[in-house]
Order: structure tokens, then C-alpha cells, then sequence
């Protein structure tokens, strides 16, 4: 997983990069950082998920663990 730091440095070079293009192009490089930072909140999200399935499953509480499953899909 990336960190915040290196994903805000990351972010701040593109806007480097594309600033000298124009403003159409430095508002597209943000939309898609947004867009980017979004995925990554929710993959994390996801992964959350497949925690508490997997103490559930271990635990012997399969119904538990169709509940969680569930709420990811």
C-alpha cells in the first residue's frame, strides 16, 4: 500500500509536470488523483473485510463470515 506521504509528493510532481501544459490538463491530473485516492480507500476498505471473514471462518462462525462477505460485494 502506498503512504499518504509518498502518494501527496507523487501528486505534487504531477502537478509539476502538467502545470507547464495548461489548466484543462492540471484539472484532469486532480480528478484522476481523486479518483486514484478513492480506489485505495476502498480497496483498504475491502481489505478489512477479508480480516473479519477470516477470524470469523477460523472461529467456526460461517454465518458470521457470509454476513461480512456481504457487505464487500
Amino acid at each position: 500500500m502506498v503512504s499518504l506521504e509518498d502518494y501527496s509528493i507523487n501528486k505534487f510532481i504531477d502537478q509539476l509536470m502538467i502545470g507547464q501544459l495548461g489548466t484543462t490538463e492540471v484539472a484532469a491530473v486532480g480528478i484522476a488523483s481523486k479518483l486514484l485516492l478513492l480506489s485505495m480507500f476502498i480497496s483498504s476498505i475491502c481489505v478489512g473485510y477479508n480480516i473479519l471473514i477470516s477470524r470469523a471462518l477460523g472461529a467456526g462462525q460461517t454465518f458470521n463470515s457470509v454476513k461480512i462477505s456481504k457487505i464487500c460485494e
